[in-house]
């Protein structure tokens, strides 16, 4: 995205809702083709189909449950133990203002769309 200004002006327009013909054309040459008929077997045929292009390669989905699962099947094709990290979640304000801030925090604490996205824990693999 950094390098390719017109992918970078495909995104911005996307995150607007205002996708020209011409951005539609493009994307639609980046479908991923898919012969699997199983959700199961769709999602390992795509992690396949990533793991052979190149590493900086972005894979734009619809909804965060797809990217996770997406995300979990490529996991699954790196054969190392999975490292477990859990997030903290803190704000820097005035003392007087902790109270409150970390009560807020706590209500929201299972409700990542409360944490701009951030989820509690994440499951990686070195490799």
């Amino acid at each position: 995205q950094r390098d390719d200004a017109i992918f970078a002006d495909i995104l911005a327009r996307a995150r607007i809702g205002y996708l020209t013909n011409k951005d539609q054309d493009l994307l639609g040459t980046r479908l991923i083709p898919t012969g699997s008929r199983s959700a199961a077997s769709r999602l390992k045929e795509i992690s396949q189909y990533l793991i052979s292009l190149p590493e900086d390669t972005v894979c734009l989905l619809p909804t965060r449950n797809m990217c996770e699962q997406l995300n979990i099947a490529m996991l699954k094709t790196i054969g190392q133990p999975e490292v477990e990290i859990k997030a903290i979640d803190a704000i820097d304000c005035p003392r007087f203002l902790c109270k409150r801030t970390e009560e807020a925090i706590k209500k929201y604490e299972d409700d990542a769309s409360m944490t701009a996205g951030l989820e509690q824990k994440i499951i990686i693999k070195l490799g």
